[in-house]
């Protein structure tokens, strides 16, 4: 079985999101990257829970995503077993 290329994006949920709203551009642009990148993932709609990696999925230098890491880590969560997951995301998964 070959993994769905895409996932489902509301622009509405988007744009009308407070959180995403108060996030900086780069924040914005960082969860957005690791967003599409978790798709791409295995498992599925997960990230690897390690900030060197994830900076480089956010396409981020170590000092930038410290910046907004804050901003951008609370949208996930952990697994338990050192990944973590967009929950939204991982719903588009068992459609």
């Amino acid at each position: 079985m070959s993994k769905p290329r895409a996932f489902l994006f509301d622009v509405d949920n988007w744009l009308g999101s407070i959180t995403v709203e108060e996030m900086s551009g780069d924040a914005v642009k960082a969860y957005m990257y690791l967003l599409c990148r978790s798709w791409h993932e295995t498992p599925m709609a997960t990230l690897p829970n390690d900030d060197a990696r994830l900076a480089r999925m956010a396409k981020l230098n170590a000092d930038d995503w410290t910046l907004v890491r804050g901003e951008v880590l609370p949208q996930f969560e952990s697994d338990g077993n050192g990944r973590i997951f967009n929950a939204r995301c991982m719903l588009d998964t068992q459609r």
